[in-house]
Formats: C-alpha cells, structure tokens, sequence
C-alpha cells in the first residue's frame, strides 16, 4: 500500500547554504519574479533588501526565505480568523 500524502515530507525552506544577492537582477532570478514584483515587494510587503551605498539593491537568501515563511504563516493565520469568523456567523 502507498502511504499517504504529507506536508511535512516536503521540505519548506530551501536547504542550502545563506548566499547574498546584489542586484534586482540576482535577486529577481532567485526568486523567479520580474523587477516590477521586486519594486512593489520592497514598497508594499516589506521585502527583506536594502540599498547599498552605491544603491545597488542587495539581501539574502536566509532573509528571503524568512520572509516567505513569515508571509505564509500569516496567510494561514488569517484564513483561519476568517473561516472562524464565518463558522460562528
């Protein structure tokens, strides 16, 4: 018999070692999005990069992937509140 399907054998952080980005173009590439998504991201969702002096964008990989993790844990959060909201309605 095949065992059933569980969340929890897919690993949800990346397991490798923190690597720094420089650059939207770096950064974006990791994360398999444009730079118009990058640019929103860092104004409006408080997207763990920084400018450096030279004002290149730069972060990494422990911090964006903290940051996913952190995104999701309050996405569940909230759909909790409102399927509870919704229950006792």
């Amino acid at each position: 018999m095949k065992p059933s399907f569980s969340t929890s054998a897919i690993p949800f952080r990346r397991q490798m070692a923190a690597q720094v980005f420089m650059g939207v173009r770096s950064i974006c590439e990791y994360m398999r999005i444009g730079p118009s998504t990058f640019y929103t991201w860092t104004r409006g969702y408080e997207f763990p990069a920084t400018r450096t002096p030279d004002g290149r964008w730069m972060t990494c990989t422990a911090l964006i992937d903290g940051w996913i993790g952190n995104r999701l844990d309050q996405q569940r959060q909230d759909a909790n509140e409102q399927e509870s909201r919704t229950n006792h309605a």
